[in-house]
């Protein structure tokens, strides 16, 4: 076993490869090399880095990182404003004890009738490997709350990154009783992501009758 920078001899033939797990870091295949004798045998492996990020209530983390979070609505259009007073809430879940935000309607008795959304805007290194899986895991929660006089359940969650719609008409799958670290979901948005800075926006959306609970999403 050999680790870092390794020089040494080996006898002539194939050997396969395996590599270590480092933190941060995607870990390689495991890869054959051909040792030839006589010859000067160099090869090069690159762990190439992960990229984690985590928005939630409580700010955005790892705190080294750099990112944003606005709050507001989008109106009929779809055009965000951000809006500390109309948009979404931060309060302490009744269910599991955490902070979400609670999305629903942004003005009183739906007039105007504009929808709560959050932006987040996030830069990815240039060191980032695009063509590696990177995810979007959100942990939402649909509620049995309903907006003022309205009896039917209807669930539509939008979700777009830069400008490009991934979930238009997105229902929950997991209740806000059943919210825990274990219930989360996953879309993949790597070919979505670019390097330098991106941008993406929760909303709920226009035919949307229920509160919906948002505690935190990671992309990694």
């Amino acid at each position: 076993m050999a680790s870092g920078n390794w020089k040494g001899g080996l006898a002539p033939g194939s050997y396969r490869l395996r590599f270590g797990d480092v933190e941060s870091y995607h870990t390689p295949k495991s890869q054959t090399i051909e040792i030839k004798e006589g010859n000067s045998n160099s090869f090069t492996f690159k762990y190439q880095p992960t990229f984690t990020l985590t928005f939630s209530p409580l700010g955005l983390s790892p705190t080294n990182a750099t990112g944003n979070i606005q709050m507001g609505y989008v109106d009929e259009d779809g055009v965000f404003h951000s809006d500390p007073t109309n948009g979404p809430e931060i309060i302490r879940s009744e269910e599991f004890g955490e902070k979400v935000w609670l999305l629903a309607y942004a003005f009183a008795y739906r007039n105007p009738p504009e929808n709560d959304a959050i932006v987040f805007t996030f830069n990815v290194p240039s060191t980032i490997d695009l063509s590696q899986n990177l995810w979007l895991k959100m942990w939402g929660y649909k509620t049995d709350d309903n907006y003022p006089m309205e009896f039917n359940d209807i669930h539509e969650i939008r979700i777009a990154i830069n400008n490009r719609m991934i979930q238009k008409d997105y229902t929950p799958r997991y209740s806000i009783e059943e919210a825990n670290e274990s219930k989360f979901e996953r879309f993949r948005i790597n070919n979505l992501i670019r390097h330098g800075s991106n941008r993406m926006q929760i909303s709920t959306g226009p035919v949307n009758t229920t509160y919906f609970a948002l505690w935190k999403i990671t992309i990694e």
